[in-house]
């Protein structure tokens, strides 16, 4: 019976991640208002089904922040797009992906499953970081502690989940953040559109993501480094060439 309360409860909340998301002639203020409001409710949500699983272990909370960010990320770049029919298509990819991974929710995901979302909720946060950047220019420090807040306790969340122990996970989760960090810098003084820069700094946090997981999972080998610099060497080359600079 719980189990078919959650499935329903995960159906309602995706149709309302769509609604939200594609809500027509809807005001800044309202949006946010109704964006803030759904992921207050997925957080409160989720914090008493970590506290109803019985597994609860130093770090289990830092399992409510993929889904926290991702569903930041999503309004925050549903909020960036003006094409409708983009906007449809991306809000319902996103309510698919977070209706899987609550349908889980708190058990562990399979490894490529979870590798897709977490990916695609850095990607969520990066879009909303730098739509932010380019449509309100913030202060350039504003930016660099968003991205290094948002991958600090993205990473530190994955290497707990993978085993290591929290004072190891926060470091490599440091040290990642710190040379992410310092990508987003370089990208600051480059006068491109706001996707091409999520873009390349996406480009840094999949290359790092991959291979760091891919370590610690004991899976990591040449070819598989290869193949993840070739597809994403391929993803920004293509997307710095169609990119429209700017002087």
């Amino acid at each position: 019976m719980r189990d078919r309360t959650w499935k329903v409860a995960n159906i309602l909340f995706g149709l309302l991640v769509l609604g939200i998301g594609v809500g027509p002639n809807m005001s800044p203020g309202r949006y946010g208002l109704f964006a803030f409001g759904a992921i207050a409710v997925l957080t409160v949500l989720n914090v008493f089904r970590l506290r109803n699983s019985g597994k609860l272990q130093a770090g289990s909370y830092l399992e409510l922040i993929p889904p926290f960010l991702f569903l930041l990320g999503l309004f925050g770049a549903l909020a960036a797009v003006s094409a409708a029919v983009v906007k449809i298509f991306a809000a319902a990819v996103g309510a698919i992906l977070l209706y899987f991974y609550e349908l889980g929710y708190p058990a562990k995901h399979p490894a490529s499953f979870r590798d897709v979302f977490i990916l695609s909720t850095g990607f969520l946060a990066l879009l909303s970081i730098w739509s932010v950047n380019y449509f309100f220019t913030p202060t350039w420090w504003s930016v660099l502690l968003s991205t290094a807040a948002v991958f600090v306790l993205l990473f530190w969340g994955v290497f707990l989940h993978l085993g290591k122990d929290a004072a190891r996970s926060l470091l490599y989760a440091l040290l990642i953040s710190f040379l992410l960090t310092e990508i987003t810098w370089v990208v600051l003084y480059w006068p491109v559109h706001f996707l091409t820069a999520a873009a390349t700094v996406f480009a840094g946090f999949y290359l790092l993501y991959m291979i760091s997981t891919l370590q610690f999972s004991g899976r990591l080998s040449r070819s598989r480094v290869y193949f993840h610099l070739v597809l994403i060497l391929f993803v920004l080359i293509f997307s710095l060439l169609t990119s429209s600079w700017q002087p």
